[in-house]
């Protein structure tokens, strides 16, 4: 049960006092003050104070929220401008959440400089050695090339830089990156030794969980 203190905020939070709402974002983000954390809720205040123009609430927000719970707030478009906010001054991360959530929006609510400004974003984000970023990167690209094959232009340039982003995420063990490399090893090149270079940390990756379930 929340005390007087904490009661007195949240009224404070609740009246549309910026201030309030930035403490209040600010204690359920790190779970202090007696609150628990919890980022859905923190999300949901320092949005509040971040549309009354409180910088440190669209800082925080790009700083420590993810996607996932981004996604599921419901005002992405909205939140976009708060992670993009982020990313230019500075927050790598924001970036990565930011081109993640101009990727998930429906076609209708991205205007063309908004999505360039996301690839933008994302191959900054990228080149700052953010695997996640690499990983969603090589991705786009390679669906870039095939829609370049489906046109009937050369395509060999891009599957290249592709391949470099997807190889870049893979050694920062992200497990799709690795997944996708040894699946393309075996099925279209038949190498081998690259098949086994992905393959093998997966494999004891398995075994370790296995033997620990």
């Amino acid at each position: 049960m929340a005390n007087r203190r904490q009661l007195q905020l949240i009224r404070a939070a609740r009246a549309g006092d910026p201030a309030a709402q930035l403490a209040l974002g600010r204690h359920y983000l790190f779970g202090s003050d007696g609150l628990p954390q919890n980022f859905a809720t923190a999300l949901h205040w320092l949005d509040r104070a971040a549309r009354q123009h409180v910088d440190d609430a669209w800082m925080l927000i790009g700083r420590h929220i993810p996607f996932a719970v981004a996604q599921q707030a419901g005002n992405m478009p909205q939140l976009a401008i708060w992670y993009e906010k982020a990313f230019d001054a500075g927050e790598m991360q924001a970036g990565l959440v930011f081109a993640q959530i101009v990727q998930a929006l429906d076609g209708s609510a991205i205007t063309p400089p908004m999505r360039n400004k996301a690839m933008h974003v994302l191959r900054t984000v990228a080149q700052a050695g953010i695997p996640e970023a690499q990983w969603m990167l090589a991705q786009q690209q390679e669906r870039d090339a095939s829609e370049t094959a489906a046109a009937s232009q050369p395509l060999k340039g891009k599957v290249a830089v592709s391949m470099e982003w997807a190889t870049s995420a893979a050694d920062a063990c992200i497990v799709a990156a690795r997944y996708a490399l040894a699946e393309r090893a075996w099925a279209a090149t038949a190498d081998y030794n690259a098949f086994l270079r992905w393959s093998q940390p997966l494999a004891r990756d398995l075994a370790r969980r296995s033997s620990a379930s």
